[in-house]
């Protein structure tokens, strides 16, 4: 099996740069995702050029974070100060619905991507902050500039449900309303594809913030695909069992025992 393992939310702080850097250099990461708008980005540059090994994709953002186009080019989908809305389904909805917010959004995902090629990194994947990325609206321009700029993956966030819960049962109804959603929105993303790959699962999406040491050890005791990623969002800190998780020399064992192979989306 080959397994990519990601970090999340690179570019958005310095302790969480400093956590990617550290979790690849003496742990299991193999990926990252970059957001290009953030306080810490030209930071987690330097850091990913100095690691030729360390896979970087774009964390594409329109939900809770900063636009890179100034906000009087694109008025519908920011405030005055460039910030997109903090909720998904306000920005849903006005993606969906307002013909001048799909020409705006259109102009921001493109100068995000131009911004994360002007670095000189190659592209490995797309995601979303908030998978976001999936949202009806955006996929398609997701699709359309992973074609332009030949990037060959995007995240699909597919999680085995019964594997998740037979890991940790807590809140189930609310993981059940969560991959619904979810598993409907990817098979709708399916649908766009074609000469772009997804692996076949992903984990992080009902353990967001909580993939620990234990809850890794479970889940790779029990994957049993092709191919797979996991996502944290780890960083140095009071809050980093996801960094340790990453560190774990039970996990590293566990890979090592059960030979996983661990892999960037460059790789596959």
């Amino acid at each position: 099996m080959k397994l990519i393992v990601n970090g999340d939310d690179f570019g958005s702080s310095e302790a969480v740069n400093l956590a990617v850097a550290k979790a690849h250099d003496e742990g299991i990461l193999t990926s990252c995702s970059l957001m290009v708008g953030e306080s810490a980005f030209e930071q987690a540059v330097e850091i990913a050029r100095k690691r030729p090994r360390l896979g970087v994709g774009l964390h594409l953002v329109t939900v809770l974070g900063k636009a890179v186009l100034p906000a009087s080019e694109i008025p519908t989908i920011v405030d005055s100060k460039g910030y997109f809305p903090n909720s998904p389904v306000r920005a849903g909805l006005r993606y969906f619905f307002l013909p001048s917010a799909k020409a705006h959004l259109r102009r921001e995902i493109k100068a995000q991507m131009q911004r994360f090629v002007s670095t000189g990194l190659k592209c490995s994947h797309i995601d979303g902050h908030l998978h976001m990325h999936l949202h009806p609206t955006v996929f398609p321009m997701v699709i359309e500039i992973a074609r332009e700029y030949d990037v060959k993956y995007v995240r699909l966030p597919r999680e085995n449900l019964s594997l998740s819960l037979t890991i940790n049962s807590r809140h189930k109804l609310h993981k059940y309303l969560l991959w619904f959603t979810f598993w409907l929105l990817c098979k709708y993303a399916k649908l766009y594809l074609q000469d772009i790959g997804a692996v076949e699962q992903v984990y992080g999406l009902l353990e967001t913030g909580r993939v620990t040491e234990s809850y890794l050890v479970a889940l790779l005791e029990r994957l049993s695909c092709d191919t797979a990623e996991v996502y944290l969002h780890p960083q140095v800190g009071e809050n980093q069992a996801e960094l340790d998780a990453l560190l774990s020399l039970r996990v590293k064992s566990l890979i090592k025992a059960k030979a996983i192979e661990l892999v960037s989306y460059h790789q596959l």
